[in-house]
């Protein structure tokens, strides 16, 4: 979609700093609107490697006219080498993706994939995920803004079992003390643990786990929207119990990605 030009005088900043506002993933996360990365993620998730590789060789509106003739040659002839002897290799994705073509041949398209840089690989199904959070942020913001609502996922702390802003501090995962914990009673489901990025004393460290809203959390009125996380879309996390959950593998399923591919 592309996006219209919005005067700043229309927009009232003070609803922002009363309310907050989505911190949605950006323009930046998917890319050309044309060629989007999202869709190449989806691709590469499917298993569909060459129709990922015509996605990241598609001809796009600010190609140069180097660019744009190099493309030309490679769908015109699918021949990596002729398109690599014009192709600018200021274009480093593709010139790179086509450079590993040519290396392994064009029936071998997931190892053309592997060329690419690592983090590029991850920055595609990244993107794909991405979508599915804004998609998911998005429907239950629309559904109610006023507080949080049955099978919401809320942060507490692990220890004291005190609900927590998601900007209370920074965090960062700790991958040598991973607790996926459920509550006495089966209420709710720890997501991990994770700990404080201000200092190394084990004294400054602060578990956080996250909780399902339920019956008795908005009788007591213990929560509000504050409290509320979406997780990124993946194999081993817990989605919302409600709508949203449930539009995540539906999305899924319409998609033909399976939830396990989001981890790999």
């Amino acid at each position: 979609k592309t996006f219209q030009k919005i005067d700043p005088k229309s927009i009232d900043f003070e609803i922002f700093f009363k309310e907050g506002f989505v911190n949605f993933f950006g323009p930046q996360r998917f890319g050309r609107f044309d060629s989007p990365n999202h869709e190449i993620g989806k691709c590469i998730l499917k298993l569909e490697y060459e129709m990922a590789i015509d996605l990241i060789l598609k001809k796009c509106i600010n190609d140069g006219l180097e660019v744009s003739k190099a493309k030309d040659v490679w769908f015109e002839t699918k021949n990596a080498e002729k398109a690599l002897e014009i192709f600018p290799k200021f274009a480093s994705i593709e010139f790179t993706l086509l450079s590993g073509i040519k290396k392994l041949g064009e029936k071998d398209s997931l190892g053309a994939i592997r060329s690419l840089p690592r983090n590029l690989r991850q920055l595609y199904g990244q993107s794909y995920q991405s979508l599915l959070w804004n998609i998911a942020a998005s429907e239950r913001i629309i559904f109610s803004k006023a507080g949080v609502i049955l099978g919401d996922l809320v942060l507490v702390d692990a220890n004291t079992n005190v609900p927590l802003n998601a900007w209370d501090a920074k965090w960062e995962f700790d991958k040598e003390n991973i607790q996926i914990e459920k509550d006495k009673g089966g209420k709710g489901q720890g997501m991990g643990r994770w700990k404080k990025r201000t200092s190394n004393s084990e004294k400054n460290k602060q578990s956080i786990k996250v909780c399902m809203v339920e019956e008795e959390d908005l009788v007591q009125g213990r929560f509000c929207l504050e409290h509320v996380v979406l997780p990124l879309p993946g194999c081993q996390v817990e989605f919302p119990s409600h709508f949203i959950g449930t539009k995540i593998l539906q999305r899924l399923y319409v998609d033909g990605v399976h939830e396990t591919m989001l981890d790999g």
